[in-house]
């Protein structure tokens, strides 16, 4: 989190440190070692999985021209590649009740506030796989499903009140000023 290490460098220094607290604690032995390598795999596998699925969406949708259509939308608009890249398109908008100077700040928040909600949703949720994969075949993707939609509400209502009142999001920037 203090930008020290990697994820994967880091997961490296748990994996490890988990080893030496489970050899400290004398509950390491063959069979947990190799219970852990096929829940690691196993929950590996899943994720992999999950990448292959969005990978084979998004060529087929290449395929069948969604990113011409996606393309000619864009430069439909009259500003160009660059000028989308130089001029966001949300930036030309007006919405009530928010400043010029804290529309990108408001719309990255909602941005950020949707994306983590998609990853508690189906089809391509990743923490419901990641769920899934740790509940060692004791809960179905089912129960999963379904355990995760007062969190998913809460996200939606969230997001809805930050859409109907900037100021929720903008509150905390805005001590900057």
């Amino acid at each position: 989190m203090a930008g020290v290490a990697t994820p994967t460098e880091a997961a490296a220094i748990g994996a490890a440190g988990s080893l030496v607290l489970a050899l400290g604690l004398r509950q390491l032995n063959w069979g947990a070692l190799r219970q852990v390598c096929r829940d690691t795999s196993r929950t590996s596998a899943m994720i992999l999985f999950v990448v292959i699925g969005a990978t084979c969406f998004s060529v087929v949708f290449k395929r069948l021209g969604g990113d011409d259509l996606i393309v000619d939308i864009i430069t439909g608009t009259g500003l160009g590649p660059y000028g989308l890249l130089l001029l966001p398109v949300v930036e030309g908008l007006e919405f009530a009740g928010v400043s010029s100077t804290g529309l990108m700040v408001w719309f990255a928040i909602l941005v950020a506030i949707n994306l983590q909600t998609s990853f508690l949703t189906p089809p391509f949720g990743y923490a419901l796989f990641y769920l899934k994969g740790i509940a060692q075949g004791n809960v179905s993707i089912g129960v999963i499903y379904r355990s995760i939609i007062p969190f998913v509400l809460l996200q939606l209502t969230g997001l809805i009140l930050c859409i109907v009142f900037p100021s929720i999001a903008l509150w905390f920037p805005g001590l900057t000023d």
